[in-house]
């Protein structure tokens, strides 16, 4: 276990991109050792955890499922081993079913659609 730190350990989810990349570089740049969760964007992930690391950040990846709460619970474990635990959660988690072909809608009519709604309810739910 790395040593507990001064200011709280912050875990955002879906932080390969977008907000929540921006979000962590945030916390990362105001001193806040930060957990970067993905699910699928490993090479992403790893590159903002490069690119912080390099700036003297202390990060930590963390990849999940977290639709699974058994896989939300080991990372959660794993977090609380290595710094401590979770003392911020910035929950920004998103998906976006491309259906492309299949349906042959846009993603935003299928998400605002029944079934696309019933999956983000069932995936942000338990997030």
């Amino acid at each position: 276990m790395e040593q507990q730190t001064q200011k709280g350990v912050v875990l955002i989810t879906g932080a390969s991109g977008g907000i929540g990349q921006a979000t962590a570089q945030r916390f990362a740049l105001a001193g806040y050792p930060v957990v970067l969760h993905y699910h699928n964007n490993e090479q992403k992930a790893m590159c903002t955890a490069q690119q912080l690391e390099a700036q003297g950040c202390r990060v930590l990846l963390e990849q999940a499922d977290l639709r699974d709460s058994r896989q939300v619970e080991a990372m959660v474990q794993r977090i609380a081993e290595y710094w401590g635990p979770v003392e911020i959660l910035v929950n920004n988690a998103g998906i976006a079913k491309i259906i492309y072909g299949h349906y042959g809608r846009s993603v935003a009519r299928y998400v605002c659609g029944t079934c696309g709604w019933r999956f983000l309810l069932r995936t942000g739910g338990t997030a």
